[in-house]
């Protein structure tokens, strides 16, 4: 009863949000905006305790701001450092600080090629363990199709690529890195709405000595709500991600080997995001995001489990 209450308790959170932006006469409070970003950002992640969010590799960093999510009649380049602060919730306690490069160059008005390089550090003080390196690679290629006014519609196909250099057995799971995984989707804009169908299918499997893992594939819906206040951007989105298979792991001393399903891994996921972007200038952007869940996981099989997440980061736009 008391985990219901809590996720209703999160929920009526987020729409109140919703609500109380929607009312608000901005052009009379310029003085406390930043204040009230603040405040909605941490009243948002105050009080979760769910676990379920989205893997650091792959699909949920596509059709997002940074790879062709919202974009102008007039895209520019940009590169982009970001900084999460991730914990992963009882009963492992492990914290995930994630450091990534990404860019977008566009070729043309219609296609730009993303890259996004992470780099990853986990501890856990219940294993007594750490962990850490370079992550996988994402490459991406968009296509872009101007509608009219201020909408757009974009399809996008790439790959993870197995660069990581992350151990496995650290902890008790089986990170997603390692694998060289496909990812297509496309995403539409409709003047501050933007909505995406994403897919990530694993291509390989991330063998060792003893055993071989292997993930199941994901889909994901994408829906957001993006409003500007002078120089500054609200942003609502949500997150809805299902696993379509479950994953297993295969035991190689075994004569024959013996493959076993990994019970619950085909979950599902349903994750809410509330951002703020402050424009410095014309060629500086600096956000701030908070991610939670709005479901109950315990399986974490993958490592990819979150009780909340916290990210900021600063983008450099350039012709």
């Amino acid at each position: 009863m008391l985990k219901i209450l809590k996720k209703n308790f999160l929920i009526q959170q987020f729409i109140y949000i919703l609500k109380l932006l929607s009312i608000i006469n901005w052009n009379k409070m310029k003085t406390v905006k930043f204040i009230l970003v603040i405040t909605l950002l941490i009243s948002f992640i105050q009080g979760s305790t769910l676990q379920a969010q989205c893997s650091d590799a792959g699909v949920c960093v596509v059709g997002s701001d940074h790879s062709s999510g919202f974009r102008s009649k007039s895209p520019r380049n940009n590169i982009n450092f970001d900084y999460s602060l991730a914990l992963s919730g009882n009963p492992d306690k492990i914290t995930y600080n994630l450091f990534r490069f990404s860019s977008e160059i566009y070729l043309d008005n219609e296609y730009s090629v993303f890259i996004s390089v992470p780099l990853q550090f986990e501890t856990s003080k219940v294993y007594n363990a750490n962990n850490g390196g370079l992550g996988d690679v994402l490459l991406m290629l968009n296509k872009s199709f101007a509608m009219q006014s201020n909408n757009f519609f974009n399809l996008q196909i790439g790959a993870k690529l197995p660069t990581s250099s992350i151990a496995k057995r650290n902890f008790l799971y089986f990170n997603g890195y390692g694998t060289l995984d496909i990812i297509a989707g496309a995403s539409c804009t409709f003047s501050n709405f933007n909505f995406g169908l994403f897919a990530q299918l694993p291509v390989t499997t991330f063998k060792e000595d003893l055993y071989n893992f292997e993930r199941g594939a994901d889909i994901m819906l994408r829906g957001a709500y993006k409003f500007y206040l002078d120089d500054w951007a609200i942003k609502l989105e949500c997150l809805a991600i299902k696993r379509l298979k479950e994953s297993s792991l295969t035991v190689k001393t075994f004569t024959p080997n013996v493959t076993i399903p990994i019970t619950n891994s085909d979950f599902f996921q349903l994750n809410g995001i509330v951002g703020a972007e402050y424009k410095i200038n014309r060629d500086f952007l600096i956000d701030l995001n908070a991610a939670v869940p709005f479901l109950q996981r315990k399986e974490n099989s993958d490592g990819t489990k979150r009780a909340f997440t916290i990210q900021t980061g600063i983008k450099y736009s350039f012709n």
